[in-house]
């Protein structure tokens, strides 16, 4: 079973307000459109990562100035058992296509893959699908570490182009937003 971690627990000191709760040009919230794409390609078991907050599907890292690893092991200890691939989406990357996404699952499926990294012009974007053994090794890492270490240390990962930019369009600062949008956030 699939699950998926949204990772929106960061400072967002680089763009001076909650990145999760930015809105993309229709008015949905970066967090919206992740959420809505995770719900129309039906993964089963979906955690939010916040720095504080309540609500289904929420875990608080309860200090997220240990880095963004921290935020991955609190959403991948908080899916329920079962769980053997699971998406890490930056809510800073919400502009990645329902297809994408489709891809990355039924790619990870049919290759049996530990790690499937979308690929965009020739460089490495999110979310990422990790698999098997590799979740177990995000757990196990010491906060030190990142979960690119585990992307390179499988030799067996699929780096798998894709036509989407969204995957690379990494919303984290004002001037990437209204580059993005062509208006200021």
């Amino acid at each position: 079973m699939i699950g998926a971690v949204v990772l929106a627990a960061g400072a967002s000191s680089r763009m001076g307000r909650d990145k999760a709760a930015l809105t993309l040009p229709d008015g949905t919230t970066f967090l919206e459109a992740i959420l809505a794409t995770l719900a129309r390609l039906h993964i089963p078991a979906v955690v939010v990562v916040a720095p504080g907050g309540s609500g289904a599907g929420v875990v608080v890292n309860p200090d997220p100035s240990r880095g963004m690893l921290s935020s991955v092991q609190c959403g991948l200890s908080s899916l329920p058992e079962g769980i053997d691939a699971c998406l890490l989406w930056p809510v800073d990357h919400p502009r990645v296509e329902l297809g994408t996404v489709a891809t990355i699952v039924a790619a990870s499926r049919a290759h049996g893959a530990p790690v499937v990294v979308p690929v965009f012009d020739g460089r490495r974007g999110h979310p990422v699908l990790f698999a098997g053994p590799a979740l177990e090794e995000l757990l196990r890492l010491p906060l030190t570490a990142t979960a690119a270490d585990v992307v390179h240390a499988h030799a067996g990962r699929l780096e798998m182009a894709v036509g989407d930019a969204g995957v690379v369009l990494d919303i984290d600062d004002p001037q990437a937003y209204e580059q993005a949008f062509g208006v200021k956030p």
